[in-house]
Formats: C-alpha cells, sequence, structure tokens
C-alpha cells in the first residue's frame, strides 16, 4: 500500500501544481512578475510531498534522528544561501523563491541511508489494512489537513488579488 499512497501524492501534487498554474493570473492581482514567481514555487509541490513521504516512512520506521538531520539541514542550508545572497544585494523575490523551492531536494539529502526497500513482513491477516480503508482514513485525514492549511493561510491567498503584492508584502 505503500507504492499506492506514492502514486496518490505523486498525481495529487501533480494535480495541484496544476490547479496553482491555472489560477495564478486571479491570485497575482495581475502581476506578471508574481505569476512567475507562482510558476516557480509551483514546481517544488510534487518534490515537498515526495519528501513527506520518506519522512513519514523513516518516521515509522524510528528514524527519528533523519527526520531531525533533514530540518535541521533544511534550516541551516536556507540560511547559509539567502545571507550571502543578502550580503552581496542579489537577493531578489526570485533568487529567494528558486532557493525556498530547492529546499525539499536538499532536505532528501538527510535519508540517503535510509533502506530503499523495506524487509517483507509476515502475514498478519487479523491486523492487516485493507488499501480500501487505509484510503477511507487519509482521505478524511487528507480533508482535515487541508482545511487546517487553508483556514491559515486563505488570508494571505486572498490579500493579493483583493489588494496589491505591496501590501501582501507589508502584510
Amino acid at each position: 500500500s505503500g507504492d499506492y499512497g506514492s502514486a496518490f501524492l505523486l498525481v495529487a501534487g501533480l494535480i495541484a501544481t496544476g490547479g496553482v498554474l491555472a489560477v495564478r493570473p486571479v491570485l497575482s492581482g495581475g502581476s506578471s512578475e508574481i505569476e512567475g514567481l507562482m510558476a516557480v514555487a509551483a514546481v517544488s509541490v510534487v518534490p515537498s510531498l515526495l519528501l513527506g513521504v520518506v519522512r513519514g516512512v523513516a518516521s515509522g520506521m524510528d528514524r527519528w534522528g533523519m527526520v531531525a538531520r533533514e530540518r535541521v539541514l533544511s534550516s541551516v542550508l536556507r540560511l547559509v544561501l539567502l545571507v550571502p545572497l543578502w550580503l552581496t544585494d542579489t537577493l531578489t523575490p526570485l533568487t529567494a523563491t528558486i532557493l525556498l523551492a530547492m529546499m525539499p531536494l536538499t532536505g532528501a539529502l538527510a535519508y540517503l541511508r535510509l533502506p530503499r526497500r523495506l524487509a517483507p513482513q509476515e502475514a498478519d491477516t487479523d491486523g492487516e489494512a485493507s488499501v480500501r480503508s487505509l484510503g477511507g482514513y487519509g482521505l478524511r485525514l487528507w480533508v482535515g489537513s487541508l482545511s487546517g492549511v487553508l483556514l491559515a493561510r486563505i488570508d494571505q491567498t486572498l490579500m493579493t488579488p483583493l489588494s496589491s503584492a505591496y501590501e501582501l508584502g507589508l502584510y
């Protein structure tokens, strides 16, 4: 069922990327610069989701050290790369967006020693969850998580079409 989950996330990520690309003109407030930045940022949706799969596998295997290393690596690398751009006056919205879009790929470095294939487990038909029951649970969980993210970000999403990119930056 892990392969199904990864495939589902890949498809969902591609749909989300397409959705972001489709609504760019509305959410950008008519700014072609912001539309371009949204396109660059949309490229990171699929890698971010797939990194979540790998992080979930590592968590399920009690490899909390790997998860912590990934989080620290991403944060430190972000700082190490953003500060020189800022100091050299080359930190622009485009360079920052490109850099932040690359972070899931750099975070994945922490999981290089994670086994490629998990050892087959002995079948336990009494406790084995069906793909349908896991899918139903995952869908309910996903809808709840998505609702929480939307509620947390809806103000920022609606700010640009209702005002301007400059005011969003101040907000």
